[in-house]
């Protein structure tokens, strides 16, 4: 089975948005930023996502300067275990958790999208849908203890 180490496509969002991705296996070296969401009033950059720490920039349309933005969290550490917290708060608290099984699956059909409609030559039509639930802000120290 052959597996496509260089992707790019776009994504029609309900909303109107057009996304386009690219990701790629097949390059040395780059320093093209990791996420940047380019939008009619301005263009904002993220830092690496495997990651939780690095400033997030905000240039605005009509500025110059890139503008570093508070941080929405004080979750600046590799918390690779965030995930797992939060599904467990959610299974306690009876609530639903960001990281379920509807979005593996629909992240799963988008990708499983972009290559079909390379196969195919047209677009690709989602079957899937999914809502985030609503966030709970916590902060988890340490052990995930305290909040």
């Amino acid at each position: 089975m052959h597996t496509a180490t260089h992707i790019s496509g776009n994504v029609e969002f309900e909303s109107g948005a057009i996304g386009t991705i690219l990701t790629s296996f097949d390059v040395k070296a780059t320093q093209t930023p990791f996420i940047e969401i380019y939008g009619t009033e301005g263009t904002i950059s993220v830092p690496d996502p495997n990651t939780f720490d690095g400033p997030v920039l905000l240039n605005r349309k009509g500025s110059d300067e890139w503008v570093e933005q508070e941080l929405v969290s004080d979750a600046v550490e590799n918390l690779r275990g965030l995930g797992i917290a939060d599904m467990a708060d959610a299974l306690l608290n009876g609530r639903p958790h960001l990281a379920s099984g509807d979005l593996a699956y629909h992240v799963l059909e988008i990708m499983h999208g972009f290559h079909e409609s390379s196969s195919l030559g047209k677009h690709y039509e989602m079957h899937s849908s999914y809502s985030r639930p609503a966030v709970v802000k916590q902060t988890l120290i340490s052990g995930g203890n305290e909040r």
